[in-house]
């Protein structure tokens, strides 16, 4: 989506920095393809909700299932005939009530077309932020959440058979994905050790803070050093840890 995305690629590559994304996958033109490979993007994780075309487009804006795997059969084809390792490709998503047995099927399905890792599957996100934003005749789906994420639990062990763990894929590229933490053993708590910035610039503890609590946090304004050293920054993950959770994270699995 944003023009200068392999100009970024490039110079995270060159300092050393491995770059992941998460795609929809409907954008593999010949020109993304030979560019993910080149500038070495190590990862690509590709959104497929059903392995039904109807549902798939009901769920993903009318998206098309069938474009999606010939994208992804173009850049396993063309990364492999060309001598490239990377991008690894991935599937991760979301299933609903009617789909939550679908995910064997859809592991399937992505292995013949080229997929070779099994990231995640969840259900609707139950987090206050996105319910403000969910259809109306999506919002039912709530209260169904744990008997999916059961399913979820189950199937994933097939998934995991299929196809190589994203776990596996980290360690094999030494990509320190979940950083040793202190545990706190007293309250339910949120240790986040990542770093996320907005299309503002402003930089959250967490990827579901969609809105920067303070405007100190900005990385066009301060550089990261004094950003995560300011006192506000510091005091909500603090807070976070020892289980203070402002109203914005009600629905998160880490306070239920």
């Amino acid at each position: 989506m944003h023009k200068d995305f392999f100009k970024m690629a490039k110079m995270a590559k060159d300092r050393g920095i491995r770059v992941m994304i998460i795609s929809n996958g409907s954008a593999f033109s010949q020109s993304v393809i030979r560019q993910l490979c080149e500038t070495e993007v190590a990862y690509v994780s590709i959104s497929i909700d059903s392995y039904d075309e109807k549902t798939f487009a009901d769920s993903r804006i009318e998206g098309k299932l069938g474009k999606i795997w010939q994208g992804i059969r173009s850049l396993r084809d063309y990364r492999d005939s060309n001598g490239f390792s990377f991008p690894k490709i991935a599937i991760k998503g979301t299933l609903f009530e009617n789909t939550k047995d679908q995910l064997p099927g859809i592991v399937d399905e992505a292995q013949e077309n080229g997929v070779e890792i099994f990231e995640s599957f969840q259900p609707l996100n139950p987090m206050l932020n996105y319910i403000q934003i969910y259809p109306k005749e999506k919002l039912g789906e709530l209260n169904k959440i744990e008997v999916i994420q059961q399913k979820i639990d189950q199937d994933s062990q097939y998934a995991n058979e299929k196809l190589k763990s994203f776990k596996e894929f980290c360690n094999e590229e030494n990509i320190e994905l979940y950083p040793a933490t202190n545990i706190n053993h007293l309250a339910k708590n949120c240790n986040e050790t990542w770093i996320y910035s907005l299309l503002s610039g402003d930089i959250t503890p967490c990827c579901q803070v969609k809105l920067s609590p303070s405007p100190n946090w900005n990385i066009f304004e301060n550089n990261i050093d004094k950003i995560l050293m300011d006192p506000e920054y510091e005091n909500m993950r603090f807070n976070l840890w020892n289980g203070i959770f402002p109203k914005y994270c009600a629905g998160c699995w880490k306070t239920r």
